[in-house]
């Protein structure tokens, strides 16, 4: 009697063991899955910002004066010009902040411009683009 006492009491407790090894297996699996997916999430931002700022690029490149910009951008978003800047929301929550700098006086005029992209009415941006383009020299 006595040794089939101590089994079961063995059985119960390799039970017992695996029941925690198990359980503590599932919870570092939802955890890893559950960073996982807010990874993904962080990702997903990132790679609509890029996308955002690249078409802002295309379109500073397209242009040849800030209004010009602002028309381009008001295409496919929603774009107002404020302080000398252009900023543009997306229909996806996105707000595109796009200075023009010109440089100084000459044959030509390099602008510079700074795309930042942050959801908006967020004030950390998600990506920031420097780009430049180079005019060709204004006609008059």
């Amino acid at each position: 009697m006595k040794t089939k006492q101590v089994h079961t009491t063995a059985f119960y407790i390799e039970t017992l063991l695996m029941i925690v090894a198990f359980v503590a297996v599932i919870l570092v699996l939802t955890r890893a899955f559950g960073e996982a997916r807010r990874e993904s999430a962080r990702a997903r931002e990132l790679t609509d910002a890029v996308i955002l700022a690249q078409s802002a690029a295309e379109a500073v490149s397209a242009s040849e004066d800030l209004e010009e910009l602002a028309r381009l951008m008001g295409s496919t978003q929603r774009a107002e010009l404020r302080d000398g800047k252009l900023f543009a929301v997306s229909e996806d929550g996105y707000e595109t902040e796009v200075s023009w700098e010109p440089g100084g006086a000459g044959t030509g005029t390099l602008v510079s411009s700074t795309i930042t992209v942050r959801l908006s009415g967020s004030a950390d941006p998600i990506y920031v683009l420097d780009t430049a383009v180079f005019l060709g020299e204004v006609q008059s």
